[in-house]
């Protein structure tokens, strides 16, 4: 008892922590293609610990004449967890009450690899040594990490793609690049993360950022699963300051983090969209072919495909400008490019005036002359019908 007592007390003491904080970092280093830097830890046997100033260096970083090489995989000014005796012990893996990180970096990376039977690699498989695997892991392994409260305050986020791009692009003012993004001012609250057979999952109660492109949630929340292909997120909540964005159900399907770089064509996404408000200057930071339109719509219903090719099921609109609304069954093609633009689509309880209509097209395909709205004033059309 004595033992444990005294075990107890050297722990608090600053020298035997700064010990052992080298030990660990000693210890993690030789096993990454790395260096783990700690500048000091302070820990409390049964209830927490906060590490400051924690940095993991990548020894070798992807290089690319296209864009900088990050030698930074995680760096924060502080990191701190609680939790009890028992959380730490537990068979379902480590539980912690709460965890915290202030002041960060994180930096993920897409690189190549010489070996083609392989899609490729990351920073965070390479620095530590992470091996693909020969076999389809069970869905149903262990809770490997359980955290009851997270919260992150002030935090940058980066993730750059160092694969030769099938067609090279300059990057787009004002829109997001996946082969280059950059999220900066992250805060974040959220509850039950999890980490479970690749996926990563938990509530978040609020969550916004400033991305280099100019988009700036004031909200995002959600119950949110990320992991093995896919993103699934119930009950979420976008708001900026054009859009108000409400989904009962989102899922992102993709076959890596590559597929982000070609986001218009290869992530997959179905939606199911409860009444919200949506204007394209929200969505042109995510397809660079809507960043000249101007109108925004209440609308509600089901999103199903591709952003370059999707269809809509039973999605009703309505301008917010003016009257103008209807219900959308059918399949749109093309995007971004106006002139690629293919619709193949049955409208249903279509009611406008001429001037309303003629608001939408302007609306949709910036430029047009064309003003219907000198004839045939006050009055009011309904249309059903089929739009190729």
């Amino acid at each position: 008892m004595l033992l444990l007592f005294g075990a107890v007390l050297a722990a608090h003491l600053p020298a035997v922590q700064t010990l052992l904080a080298k030990k660990v970092m000693k210890s993690i280093s030789g096993k990454i293609d790395g260096e783990l830097i700690v500048g000091s830890i302070h820990a409390s046997p049964f209830d927490g610990v906060v590490i400051k100033d924690i940095a993991i260096i990548d020894d070798n970083p992807a290089v690319s004449p296209l864009l900088e090489s990050e030698d930074t995989l995680f760096r924060a000014k502080y990191v701190t967890a609680t939790f009890s005796p028992k959380g730490l012990l537990s068979k379902n893996g480590v539980r912690l009450k709460s965890a915290r990180i202030t002041d960060a970096l994180l930096v993920i990376t897409s690189e190549p690899v010489d070996d083609p039977a392989l899609r490729g690699t990351s920073n965070i498989k390479r620095v530590f040594r992470l091996k693909p695997s020969d076999r389809v892991k069970e869905k149903k392994e262990k809770e490997v990490l359980h955290v009851d409260h997270v919260e992150v305050n002030g935090m940058e986020y980066r993730m750059k793609n160092y694969k030769t791009p099938r067609k090279p692009r300059p990057e787009i003012p004002d829109v997001i690049n996946w082969r280059n993004l950059d999220a900066k001012d992250i805060q974040a609250k959220g509850r039950n993360l999890s980490v479970r057979g690749g996926v990563v999952s938990g509530t978040v109660d609020r969550l916004t950022l400033n991305e280099k492109s100019g988009f700036s949630p004031s909200l995002i929340s959600g119950d949110a699963a990320v992991g093995n292909g896919h993103t699934e997120i119930k009950d979420l909540r976008i708001i900026d300051m054009d859009s108000d964005i409400h989904m009962s159900e989102f899922h992102m399907s993709y076959a890596n983090t590559k597929s982000f770089s070609h986001f218009l064509q290869d992530v997959m996404i179905d939606a199911e969209v409860l009444p919200s408000k949506v204007s394209p200057k929200t969505v042109s930071y995510f397809s660079r072919g809507m960043k000249k339109m101007d109108f925004d719509v209440d609308v509600e219903g089901g999103y199903h495909g591709f952003v370059s090719d999707f269809r809509l099921d039973d999605m009703s609109f309505r301008n917010r400008n003016d009257d103008l609304h209807g219900v959308v069954n059918g399949r749109l093609s093309g995007l971004p490019n106006m002139q690629d633009i293919r619709v193949d689509a049955d409208i249903t309880d279509l009611n406008f005036n001429l001037e309303e209509l003629t608001g939408l097209i302007k609306g949709i395909v910036p430029g047009l002359g064309a003003d219907l709205g000198r004839f045939a004033k006050g009055q009011r059309f309904d249309f059903d019908g089929k739009v190729k």
